[in-house]
């Protein structure tokens, strides 16, 4: 996001969020709090109530 907004390199990127004491984050995977049998319980009605 840095690199997009201020037009610099991730290199450049990184050496700034270093010097602050920052890191680059990235993402997981899926969230921590999902609740897999939610999810299911939600797919099945969704299915259910498509034509």
């Amino acid at each position: 996001m840095i690199g997009r907004l201020f037009q610099v390199s991730c290199t450049v990127e990184g050496r700034l969020l270093k010097r602050h004491g920052w890191s680059r984050q990235q993402p997981a995977r899926r969230a921590i709090e999902r609740d897999d049998d939610a999810v299911e319980v939600w797919r099945e009605e969704s299915r259910r109530s498509q034509p």
